[in-house]
């Protein structure tokens, strides 16, 4: 619009110059030497605008030409970076494919086209990984130290391979370096938090954790529980070290978070029994069973009163029937303990209960001893066996990550990631990692409250 306007405006102005020569004629001489010159003003005002024009037109090509190399040498330039964003955007989609040999070669070219450029020395650090050659990829991340463009990436991608190589000492002073350049960063808290783990940095890492609750990194639920988690750890850590006060401090702050987790429960039960809170050590096992039954938990119940007979131990763990009616564990941990106490009815009738809500092989593995114990056919026992066989598994510690199936809890699962063990019901083709059998009764008593086989 603007544009328009100012031509208009010249374009009025030179109609209004034209029209006054026009209104206006007269002539003009022009003396040069002993010659005269003698013309119309108009013709004279025509040949200077045409001179001027002239000379216009010549100034601009002498522009032309001696601007034309450095015109060429940019033209080049900017054609080499056009190619060489071209392959450095055709390595980053073979990078994410996958593709090893089409990186390389993408990555080749644009390490020839656009050397200097920081993404370059990113491509060529990934083909470095995709090809296991992390020498080469740590070189040319230490090399991208050196630019501040490029510098969080490149500590962050020498901090990713000191982990590979569980190599923490050197992975602790990357991390040192990433905290002081951009502590806020949510792949920083998320990796300080996993190195912290990995080392056995537990308070360290519930630092890490409260950042990730404030960012909102992960759910409300699973804060909680991985809080409960390193309190646990640092209850263990105690232990080992034989401070059973402070493991208890931090045991009961585990349990108050989570009183279902079944390995603080544990550890803080046992604590508080060791320094003669046998009520609290029985309240922790009772909140916990309260929370979710669980046959080490009634283990830990059976023995919290040394020298019972078995029937006084059956009579006395009534309480854990009577927190969970409807619980099958809760009739299947009182069956095993009315085994041992040769109360073949009363286990019985556990059994059958349990047989009604949710069996699971060792409902009829049980059903097969009571049977065996209290002098049933070979036929019989067999028959319980056989459908043992056919049975939903028994709940383990399964693998979030990975699927395996482990014996016992630990914070680590197979694929060495924090905190994927959870306490539920495999799939029928698992198998135990680290088991050859199926686990038998979970209740572990001493040898004087064993059964012997019927005679």
């Amino acid at each position: 619009m603007v544009r328009l306007l100012i031509f208009l405006v010249v374009a009025l102005l030179i109609a209004s110059g034209a029209a006054w020569l026009a209104d206006h004629p007269g002539s003009a001489t022009i003396d040069i030497g002993d010659a005269v010159i003698e013309m119309r003003l108009g013709m004279l005002v025509l040949g200077i605008a045409i001179a001027a024009l002239v000379l216009a037109i010549l100034i601009e090509l002498y522009r032309w030409l001696t601007h034309a190399p450095g015109r060429y040498r940019g033209w080049r330039r900017r054609s080499r970076e056009l190619r060489g964003w071209q392959e450095l955007s055709m390595g980053l989609v073979a990078a994410a494919a996958g593709d090893p040999s089409g990186l390389r070669g993408h990555a080749r070219q644009a390490m020839k086209l656009i050397p200097t450029n920081p993404a370059v020395r990113v491509l060529t650090a990934q083909t470095a990984l995709l090809e296991g050659r992390e020498d080469v990829a740590e070189e040319q991340y230490k090399e991208m130290l050196d630019d501040p463009a490029t510098e969080l990436l490149a500590i962050r991608g020498l901090l990713t391979s000191a982990m590979r190589r569980q190599n923490y000492d050197e992975a602790l002073d990357y991390l040192g370096l990433a905290r002081r350049k951009h502590a806020a960063a949510p792949w920083v808290i998320q990796t300080s938090f996993d190195l912290f783990t990995r080392t056995g940095r537990w308070r360290d890492a519930i630092t890490m954790l409260e950042d990730m609750q404030r960012l909102r990194l992960l759910e409300p639920a699973l804060i909680t529980r991985r809080r409960a988690v390193l309190l646990h750890m640092l209850a263990v850590d105690a232990v080992e070290h034989d401070k059973l006060r402070e493991a208890i401090r931090e045991g009961r702050k585990a349990t108050d978070l989570q009183p279902g987790f079944v390995p603080a429960a544990l550890v803080t039960s046992d604590v508080a029994r060791r320094l003669g809170k046998s009520a609290e050590a029985r309240k922790i096992l009772e909140r916990s069973w309260g929370a979710g039954p669980h046959p080490l938990i009634a283990q830990a119940y059976a023995g919290l009163v040394p020298n019972e007979t078995p029937a006084e131990k059956l009579s006395r763990c009534q309480r854990l029937l009577d927190l969970q009616p409807n619980h099958v564990e809760a009739h299947v941990s009182l069956a095993e303990l009315a085994i041992n106490a040769q109360d073949w009815n009363r286990a019985r009738e556990l059994l059958e209960r349990a047989l009604q809500l949710e069996p699971t092989a060792r409902v009829f593995r049980l059903m097969a001893e009571v049977e065996r114990a209290s002098g049933a056919s070979a036929e019989r026992v067999q028959e319980w066996l056989t459908r043992a066989v056919d049975a939903a598994p028994d709940p383990a510690w399964v693998c979030e990550g990975t699927g395996a199936v482990l014996a016992q809890w630990q914070a680590f699962g197979p694929n060495g990631q924090f905190d994927t063990l959870r306490w539920t019901t495999p799939p029928k083709v698992s198998a135990l990692a680290g088991l050859s059998e199926p686990p038998g009764p979970m209740l572990i008593l001493s040898e004087s409250d064993r059964i012997q086989p019927a005679t």
